[in-house]
């Protein structure tokens, strides 16, 4: 479901994250960029495992040592790497239940448009803590009486995927 180029091993190349949502190696992983003679040859970018094996993983967002994604299923998944422990994968349940998740956002990145944590499915939600998508939500949708000022939200692509193209 998303393709999204992220440094994740700090060796000064873009590594390629991955959420792939069916099938017998569903989850999240990300492929480490091997040396540029060698770009071309499939073998030779080594698959790192992240996590949401269980889970029908729709779209993410990747930082420094975390990946957080949303599912089909209404579930938040937060993903961080330690040195000692290797990946963890923390379950958060979105709190207005909302399904089908099609974009998330984390603090964690610097493309977060605001604070806290950003889902959006069937309309546009923010949660005002940073701490795993918790907190109040904050409904943006259409015809909701939230607002936000649009110097709040970087000019960043926001198609990722799916039907058409942007």
């Amino acid at each position: 479901m998303s393709i999204v180029p992220f440094e994740m091993d700090r060796d000064g190349d873009d590594d390629v994250v991955i959420s792939d949502r069916k099938g017998p190696k569903r989850g999240v992983y990300w492929l480490e960029q091997p040396n540029t003679s060698l770009l071309t040859t499939p073998s030779t970018w080594h698959r790192h495992e992240v996590g949401g094996h269980s889970h029908e993983v729709m779209f993410l967002d990747a930082g420094e040592y975390q990946v957080t994604t949303a599912t089909r299923d209404g579930v938040i998944l937060k993903s961080t790497f330690e040195e000692t422990a290797g990946w963890t994968t923390q379950s958060v349940e979105s709190p207005l239940k909302i399904l089908n998740g099609k974009a998330v956002r984390s603090p964690c990145c610097s493309r977060s448009p605001m604070p806290g944590c950003n889902l959006a499915s069937l309309g546009f939600f923010g949660f005002e803590s940073s701490t795993a998508c918790g907190g109040e939500p904050r409904d943006f949708s259409e015809g909701s009486q939230e607002r936000f000022e649009i110097g709040e939200l970087p000019a960043v692509p926001t198609f990722q995927g799916g039907r058409g193209g942007p």
